[in-house]
């Protein structure tokens, strides 16, 4: 709450609107930070969980905003997590996210301006207790995914941005507070 009160008084064009998910809110073994920017330019959003990276889109791309830390992820295989495979559309510039291997290998064979390049992060492949499935859609003017944990969200695209393709549930995150997790509060201007 307290960085929720300091972005409201500090910045008065910004609206609190809701908590948009709950994230760790520290490290543990095997994880990592998500790292995510916001390309204005093509509307599509970028994640990576190596610091390196971070940095040098920081410095190397500055139309891309960094939007801090999504979530935490794990780093290893195992224990019911499923890779995250990372493709960037070289005609787009845009990145896309799965986790079905069956998804990734149609996407190497017929689509040929995606480039694989590894596996971004693992992620919960399932329901469980306290997680949430992060919901993907498809936005064909910008050939850009987007995704969020956010059910209201999720229903707003749905119902207003019309040219969005709703794609259904991709993965699943940290969606409700407890042990080692905080909230993540979203604001618009």
């Amino acid at each position: 709450a307290g960085e929720r009160d300091f972005v409201s008084g500090t910045y008065p064009d910004f609206k609190y609107e809701s908590i948009a998910f709950y994230a760790m809110s520290g490290s543990s073994t095997g994880t990592s930070p998500v790292f995510r920017f916001f390309n204005p330019q093509s509307g599509a959003h970028f994640y990576t969980i190596s610091a390196t990276e971070r940095d040098f889109v920081r410095t190397t791309y500055p139309v891309f905003q960094f939007e801090g830390n999504s979530w935490w992820a794990q780093t290893t295989a195992g224990g019911g997590n499923t890779a995250m495979y990372r493709f960037y559309n070289s005609k787009t510039g845009a990145h896309f996210y799965t986790g079905s291997a069956a998804e990734r290998d149609f996407v190497i064979r017929t689509l040929p301006d995606f480039k694989y390049e590894s596996v971004a992060f693992y992620a919960m492949s399932g329901q469980a207790t306290g997680v949430s499935p992060v919901f993907r859609f498809y936005n064909p003017d910008s050939g850009a995914h987007f995704y969020t944990i956010s059910e209201a969200e999720r229903d707003y695209v749905r119902s207003t941005l019309v040219n969005f393709q709703y794609n259904g549930p991709s993965w699943w995150a940290q969606a409700a507070g407890g042990n080692g997790t905080a909230a993540v509060y979203r604001f618009y201007n």
